[in-house]
């Protein structure tokens, strides 16, 4: 058993630090793509991208080295100490806060009151992914206060009462109020497309075609919104497990176990740890497989690369050439 757990440190999590730093390098890339980076969801899902892939290098990266391979940064570093947790904790959290916002947004922009959508703006959005971040990074700024060395080279939280607090807020916060707060603004908005889609059918019976711009539109919006219902989904199943075991865990701290059941205990643990994991770096493969567009766009940067990276033909040129021109006829 010991041995299972020593081998899930090391190489299946550093398969899902590559894995999900290039999942969500891609989804960046994709989404500031032309068609997609003037939309309000794509903003935020950009943040949410970004976060992901600092949280995966502060956390994931860190995680494999002092577990798996018994290096650890923060003991050779005080101020690694406490700048490792406290960007991890920070741009985890704040990956969350942006997939909230996406959900609000989607939310407003279906909302049949026009003072509602106006939160669905694209200058509100860009405030918001500028403020948002500054906001978060002020709130967890008690970890740089509390994570220090409590003897020589050795990091952890510098109270009792500190890990405590952290610890709840933790759960309560990041892994049962956002779940929350994604499956209640993610029903709102199927609730108000299923309204919307018979207003938009009244209206086309009353005035025949509808728009080729408006169907594209309304066809961009509905894959924007499949690919965070999926996200939101992949959220829910993918972290609850360890917010369960963390409970678990908090409550059976004062009880006397066996070295067998520390030992099961520890392998569930990097498990649901895994699972956690994996829902940071999953974005680009969530994305391909719920929206045509996302899949049409990363399709269409890999075949720019491909062209541009093959074999192009030699051009000469040469003043004995002749240029191909179409003389005006008489």
């Amino acid at each position: 058993m010991n041995a299972w757990t020593t081998e899930l440190r090391k190489w299946p999590m550093l398969t899902v630090f590559v894995f999900g730093q290039v999942s969500n390098v891609l989804s960046v890339i994709v989404l500031t793509r032309p068609k997609l980076r003037k939309n309000t969801c794509s903003l935020y899902l950009i943040g949410s991208s970004i976060s992901n892939t600092i949280c995966i290098f502060a956390g994931i990266f860190y995680f494999v080295l002092s577990s798996g391979f018994n290096y650890s940064l923060t003991a050779k570093s005080r101020i690694l100490c406490k700048v490792l947790p406290f960007t991890y904790y920070s741009t985890l959290f704040l990956a969350s806060w942006f997939i909230l916002l996406a959900c609000i947004d989607r939310y407003c922009s279906t909302h049949k009151r026009a003072i509602i959508r106006r939160f669905s703006h694209i200058n509100t959005a860009k405030w918001l992914v500028v403020l948002v971040p500054l906001f978060c990074f002020l709130m967890h700024i008690h970890i740089l206060f509390y994570m220090d060395w409590v003897q020589t080279n050795q990091c952890s939280y510098t109270t009792y009462n500190f890990l405590l607090f952290f610890y709840v807020y933790y759960v309560v916060v990041y892994a049962f109020m956002t779940p929350i707060l994604y499956v209640t603004f993610a029903v709102l908005t199927i609730y108000n497309v299923r309204k919307t889609k018979k207003i938009v059918a009244i209206v086309v019976q009353r005035n025949g075609m509808m728009l080729s711009s408006q169907r594209q539109q309304l066809t961009l919006n509905a894959q924007l919104l499949r690919m965070l219902l999926v996200q939101v989904i992949s959220f829910v199943i993918l972290t609850m497990p360890l917010a369960a075991w963390n409970v678990y865990i908090g409550i059976t701290a004062s009880n006397e176990k066996t070295t067998t059941r520390r030992n099961l205990e520890n392998l569930l643990s990097i498990c649901f740890r895994l699972l956690t994991f994996l829902n940071i770096g999953s974005t680009c493969l969530v994305y391909t497989i719920t929206a045509r567009v996302f899949r049409d766009e990363l399709r269409a940067i890999f075949q720019h690369l491909w062209f541009r990276t093959g074999v192009q033909r030699p051009s000469y040129n040469s003043i004995f050439s002749v240029s191909r021109r179409v003389f005006p006829t008489k």
